[in-house]
């Protein structure tokens, strides 16, 4: 294989909604990825380095004149990583879509320092800081204004939309042996694929209250996409769960009760029959 045919693990600023996302205009989106690393934010963009953390990112399928292209932005110099600002190293990284590993280039930093990024989302950190409240996507059994307020409290904006390029998929396990069922999620599916949500504006403290319920980080990981809402005039990046690439079983149904609840959410908002 040559080596230039591997796709391209991204995690920071070419990320889409991120400064250089123009740098793969011409490149085909694999869909969310998770790749073992540490990722630190450097100041004006973020670094992994080895590590036993885990990182966010997207794959992308790319050709050689992309491939120069990102050597050139992330100053790797083939055949020298030690006089590189970053170096391309491969790497294996796990789908969110099915589990699968992936063999793939990714970038790494030499440099030293930086805060590290803990979660592991770069488009994540940066739309937190400094802010007290956040966009949070829901497209399954919190889309319902009654279940999430009881969750959450008092909602306050609310907006709906479609995610491009994902669907609902119903592959997240929860429980286990007899007990095992079904919860929602979304796969990345690319082309003409969208998946119907609601996004609403809660503060941190809300959505925090969220993550056990959602059972974040082990079994959900809270990590931004981009979304678009029927009233805003471009998408946006918010904030949604995503099941980890551990938890995918797609021989398991869900619960009749729970089923429901996505089903209210549908209809309250207009989207019709759960698909």
């Amino acid at each position: 294989m040559n080596k230039n045919s591997l796709p391209v693990f991204t995690y920071g600023t070419l990320l889409p909604g991120m400064e250089r996302e123009f740098a793969l205009a011409s490149a085909t989106s694999l869909g969310p990825s998770l790749l073992e690393a540490v990722l630190f934010d450097l100041g004006p963009y973020p670094g992994i380095r080895e590590g036993a953390g885990q990182v966010v990112g997207e794959l992308w399928e790319v050709d050689e004149l992309t491939l120069q292209r990102l050597d050139a932005i992330e100053g790797h110099r083939d055949g020298d990583p030690a006089g590189s600002l970053f170096y391309r190293k491969e790497v294996d990284v796990r789908m969110f879509s099915n589990g699968s590993t992936v063999p793939a280039w990714s970038y790494f930093a030499r440099q030293e320092g930086g805060e590290p990024i803990e979660h592991g989302d770069y488009r994540r950190w940066r739309l937190e800081k400094g802010e007290k409240s956040q966009w949070l996507l829901s497209y399954g059994s919190n889309m319902g204004t009654s279940r999430l307020q009881r969750r959450v409290g008092e909602l306050n904006e609310r907006e709906q939309g479609s995610l491009s390029g994902f669907e609902l998929v119903l592959n997240k396990q929860s429980g286990v042996g007899s007990q095992a069922n079904a919860k929602a999620n979304i796969r990345w599916r690319g082309g003409e694929a969208s998946c119907p949500g609601v996004v609403d504006f809660l503060r941190i403290q809300q959505i925090q209250a969220l993550d056990p319920c959602e059972g974040a980080p082990h079994h959900y990981l809270r990590v931004a996409v981009q979304f678009q809402a029927t009233e805003w005039s471009a998408p946006r990046l918010v904030q949604t769960y995503i099941a980890h690439p551990n938890k995918l079983n797609e021989d398991l149904q869900p619960n009749e009760d729970y089923l429901q609840h996505i089903q209210n959410g549908y209809e309250e908002f207009g989207f019709g029959e759960v698909s």
